[in-house]
């Protein structure tokens, strides 16, 4: 009795001659209306057993397993059991399969067995799947057809988009030709002479060729010299396009410098768009960077009294008849003030050189005016409003932190000194120093470093209006410590080993130099956070990518480096981060941890083994 499965089934022939020798396609699909499913990698993970019917009668198939089976699909393989029985689909290290994506494998082969009725009869091929907590089996029958003139025809795909082709597959017994009709242009019909051993396989390429039809039949018919012929129809659809998804690696409030991801899954489409806010980005890959500050101030360049505060990117997917859409939209945090001083002060006290930075640095929408007595600095904001700041003795009114700048003093110590107009109260983070009398407008501070630091004036005016100032302060202990993460090597509570699991599925064999590289520059960038995130969190770096493939078992995550833009093997590093690393409790703990991974992804880039990276941390 079948119950429900979360992939549908079915094998490509559909119908087979008996007493011939065919290769059989299972194509495991999860539905386009599914939801992702994790299929759990490794060797007591998920599973799905495909039990063919062995023996002589009419319903079997086979008289013995004596085929072989291999994946068509990346991150998957197909073998025999142990015992001889059926077979297995797995995934050496887990992976998600989204909706709309295929599992194929391909049985070859397979010699199917002489015995059959009148009408045909069916074998029943029974899958059982086990994948997470659900478990369910499904039948698919495969006809079984007498070894006499006729002919089995299939499409694949069944459904596409406009302006997509698909395969017309046959195989024939008996005839002399096939002859294939329902082409759109020419005569419609076309001839194929048969070859080789029956069944006669061959194959063409199918359209629908129009914008306002939804299907087109083709007839296959195979013919003998005695103008005998069998034929069957199979019949062609077009779809409108579909998004199935449309994600972003932040959430829609984002900082003003930060750059977003923007990743989409859609079908039957046949060109692509995404608005930005200053241009459109036609037909795309996925996914794209995209810096929806920056795109703002290019947009309204000139007109920065009209900027929004929202960056918007919609999707549209074309196709056969109207498109798909999906909104985007991003709010832009308002833009802050890092500093607006002198650089130099000197020994009189006379200060000179006008600095000036924004939080985040580098916001476009800005304009610095300079004078002898009076200096501003106008920030556009994300909204269309104006932050306007004041630098010199032209200004009696609104606060200014003119100086503020640090001196090594050795030993870790650093002299801060400061400058200030128009300011009543000042405060100086971290530790909310009040600074009191005469050392409000001209003072100094000694503080004592043992890691990198970013101080902050607060200046207020007495009409209220405040302003800041802010001073990073990098010491040499801290590079070190930056540098030297296995310093916690020799910490009983985190003890973590790297080793080899096997080679990489689905390698890409010959990475170039820029590929390497950009690998290793994506891997530096991978941090304690980013370990535990799911699908679809990547990055990206120019011919790479680095993402997530999904949990594995006991809260792990499986980790690859992808060429962008190749179809099937593309793979260049994999390592397995075991959950029992996803408990340091320390910082020093999670930056070891962090550098660990990442050292088994260069061993893996370097070597083509996985890499896998195991605890306990603590």
């Amino acid at each position: 009795m079948n119950s429900e499965t979360l992939f549908q089934y079915s094998f490509q022939p559909p119908q087979v001659f008996v007493a011939t020798t065919v290769d059989l396609k299972l194509v495991i699909e999860n539905p386009v209306t599914g939801t992702p499913v994790f299929f759990a990698g490794g060797p007591d993970g998920d599973e799905i057993d495909i039990t063919f019917p062995v023996g002589s009668g009419n319903t079997d198939l086979v008289n013995a397993l004596t085929f072989t089976a291999t994946s068509l699909t990346e991150g998957f393989t197909c073998a025999l059991d142990a015992g001889g029985t059926y077979f297995a689909v797995k995934s050496p290290i887990g992976t998600t399969v989204q909706p709309g994506e295929r599992i194929e494998i391909n049985f070859v082969n397979v010699v199917i067995n002489g015995a059959t009725t009148s009408p045909p009869a069916a074998a029943s091929v029974l899958i059982q799947e086990y994948i997470g907590s659900e478990s369910g089996n499904i039948s698919v029958n495969i006809d079984k057809l007498p070894a006499q003139l006729g002919i089995i025809a299939w499409l694949d795909p069944l459904i596409v988009g406009l302006n997509q082709p698909s395969t017309l597959y046959w195989q024939s017994m008996g005839g002399i030709g096939v002859e294939i009709s329902g082409f759109p242009s020419g005569s419609g019909a076309e001839k194929f002479p048969v070859a080789g051993q029956p069944p006669y396989a061959d194959s063409c390429k199918v359209t629908i060729a129009s914008t306002t039809i939804p299907q087109r039949t083709y007839t296959a018919k195979v013919y003998t010299g005695d103008n005998q012929h069998r034929e069957t129809t199979v019949t062609l659809t077009q779809q409108p396009p579909l998004i199935l998804s449309y994600d972003a690696d932040k959430g829609a409030k984002i900082g003003a410098a930060d750059t977003v991801v923007l990743s989409w899954r859609s079908l039957y489409g046949s060109s692509t768009a995404i608005s930005t806010p200053a241009a459109i980005i036609n037909n795309p890959d996925s996914p794209v960077q995209v810096h929806p500050g920056n795109d703002l101030v290019e947009a309204y360049r000139g007109n920065f009294g009209n900027m929004p505060a929202t960056a918007n990117y919609p999707l549209t997917v074309n196709g056969y008849l109207n498109p798909a859409t999906a909104p985007m939209s991003f709010e832009i945090s308002p833009v802050g003030l890092a500093y607006f001083k002198f650089g130099t002060m000197n020994n009189e006290g006379m200060l000179s050189g006008v600095k000036v930075q924004t939080d985040p640095a580098d916001w476009g929408a800005t304009e610095l005016q300079l004078s002898n007595e009076l200096n501003t600095f106008a920030i556009y904001q994300p909204g269309g409003a104006t932050s306007l700041f004041y630098l010199g003795s032209g200004d009696t009114t609104h606060p200014q932190i003119q100086y503020f700048e640090a001196e090594s003093k050795g030993s870790g110590q650093y002299e801060l000194t400061w400058v200030t107009a128009n300011v009543s109260t000042l405060v100086l983070n971290p530790g909310t120093i009040q600074i009191t009398g005469e050392r409000i407008q001209r003072g100094s501070q000694i503080v004592t470093l043992t890691t990198s630091e970013t101080y902050t004036l607060t200046g207020t005016a007495a009409n209220g209006q405040t302003i800041v100032s802010l001073l990073n302060i990098e010491t040499n202990a801290d590079a070190a410590r930056i540098a030297t993460p296995e310093a916690v090597m020799t910490d009983p509570n985190c003890t973590i080993t790297i080793a080899p699991l096997g080679p990489i599925p689905n390698r890409y064999l010959n990475p170039s130099n820029q590929n390497r590289q950009d690998a290793t520059d994506v891997i530096a960038q991978l941090t304690f956070g980013d370990l535990w995130r799911m699908p679809p969190f990547r990055i990206n770096q120019s011919t790479v990518r680095l993402d997530v493939q999904g949990a594995v078992p006991g809260g792990g995550r499986n980790w690859q480096v992808q060429i962008n833009g190749v179809n099937g093997a593309s793979t260049i590093a994999a390592a397995i981060i075991q959950g029992n690393l996803a408990n340091a409790s320390t910082q020093a703990r999670q930056t070891y941890v962090a550098s660990r991974a990442r050292a088994a992804l260069v061993a893996s880039l370097n070597g083509g083994q996985i890499q896998n990276v195991n605890g306990p941390c603590n």
